[in-house]
């Protein structure tokens, strides 16, 4: 049974062969009408021609103005085209159709057009990424303005304060002489307080007090004056070491508020460093690849339509030889 069934499906091949070696001229000439006909037509078909545009997104401050997967749905939207119909008095519905693509990984948008007219598509495309440009050039205008400003203010800021650290070293001067002085009037106290003492001393060891308290004598009283001027000197003494620790803690003050100043002024400093680092990072968008023609066209592809054409011709071809076949073989039984 399975070898009936081969023998048929061999002899239903060999049929099939036959009709198409029988039909040869039909197949080949139906072919031929094909492919002229595909020729012809790409032949007087208009040259299709490709423009392209690339635009690299620019950064400020470590992130990307717009995100370029933003920006291709964007034109993909037609955000710009009542801006180009206004500057080309092209109507919106007559414009070619853009095709933005953001290759993968990078800050780039293509834009490409394909049409019958280039230089046409070259203008809209050029007037595409310069609105594109300019949108986001004000963006950076605006935030350099506000880093300018930010700038400005810092930079008086630490005029400021170096005026503040001037005028707290001034003072931190003064207060040294002071202390300087008032040391120096110290040492010129305690010598003659040193000197008083030594000649209380050699009073007492000449005249004992218990028997000056019981004369009257002149002795008595330069001992008693020798006392009193003493007293008076440690007085003295007393007061300036007050006046010196009051103007010691003055000092210390005085360096504590100038550390603080210096530390102020640096972060100031750090500030407008930061500040003029991002405006030196700052990177505006750009057209990386401005508007060219492709040479060659892009459409019609003539090899590719003749090869379709090629095949076309030869699958209708041999579908009308079969049919014909068909036709002659079951024409009587129609007819009846």
């Amino acid at each position: 049974m399975d070898g009936t069934s081969s023998d048929s499906q061999e002899i239903r091949f060999i049929d099939y062969i036959r009709v198409i070696i029988k039909r040869k001229k039909l197949i080949f000439l139906v072919f031929l009408v094909t492919l002229i006909g595909v020729a012809i037509f790409s032949f007087f078909s208009p040259k299709i021609y490709s423009v392209e545009l690339v635009l690299k997104i620019g950064s400020l401050e470590g992130s990307m103005l717009e995100s370029p997967t933003q920006v291709v749905g964007e034109i993909t939207e037609n955000i710009y085209s009542s801006l180009l119909a206004e500057k080309t008095g092209i109507a919106e519905w007559q414009y070619p159709k853009i095709k933005p693509r953001n290759p993968a990984g990078t800050n780039l948008v293509e834009l490409k057009m394909d049409s019958a007219a280039p230089q046409e598509l070259k203008g809209i495309l050029e007037q595409v990424g310069s609105a594109i440009v300019l949108a986001h050039q004000e963006k950076i205008k605006t935030r350099q303005d506000l880093i300018q400003n930010s700038i400005k203010t810092k930079e008086s800021q630490i005029k400021l304060t170096e005026s503040d650290i001037e005028s707290t070293k001034n003072k931190n001067t003064l207060t040294e002489q002071d202390i300087e002085r008032e040391q120096v009037k110290m040492k010129y106290l305690e010598a003659e307080k040193k000197i008083l003492e030594d000649k209380e001393k050699a009073l007492e060891q000449t005249m004992p007090y218990q028997q000056l308290s019981q004369q009257v004598t002149g002795s008595l009283f330069i001992l008693l004056d020798v006392r009193e001027k003493l007293n008076s000197k440690k007085q003295e003494i007393e007061n300036l070491y007050l006046t010196v620790n009051s103007l010691r803690r003055l000092a210390e003050d005085g360096n504590f508020r100038l550390s603080t100043l210096k530390a102020e002024r640096e972060n100031l400093e750090n500030e407008v460093n930061s500040f003029r680092i991002s405006l030196a990072s700052i990177e505006p968008t750009k057209i990386v690849k401005a508007p060219i023609i492709h040479g060659k066209p892009v459409r019609p592809q003539i090899v590719f339509n003749l090869a379709v054409g090629a095949a076309l011709g030869l699958f209708l071809g041999i579908c009308l030889a079969y049919l014909k076949e068909w036709w002659q073989n079951n024409r009587a039984k129609l007819v009846l």
